[in-house]
């Protein structure tokens, strides 16, 4: 009983030491990272959903990913829309 015992605490304690290695360590961090580009596009048109899907269409071939979209004003007004894009 007691050598199992101290196995236990043996199999524990090199469960440890290897969790705490620098080489793991560095698996586990993780950084966040910033945004090497942003671009902040304005619209201002009647058919802006439509500018806006092809605007994003166009940006994402190029590695973008979208933030933000805000479109504000009614189909019968002229809207206002803004999209945010970031490329890491």
């Amino acid at each position: 009983m007691k050598k199992e015992f101290i196995m236990f605490l043996l199999g524990i304690f090199v469960t440890i030491s290897v969790a705490f290695t620098p080489e793991v360590q560095k698996l586990i961090t993780v950084k966040p990272t910033k945004p090497a580009v942003t671009i902040v596009q304005g619209f201002s048109d009647f058919h802006v959903q439509d500018r806006i899907t092809d605007y994003i269409i166009s940006k994402s071939k190029d590695g973008y990913i979208v933030k933000s979209v805000s479109i504000s004003g009614t189909r019968s007004e002229c809207n206002i829309g803004v999209v945010v894009m970031e490329k890491y």
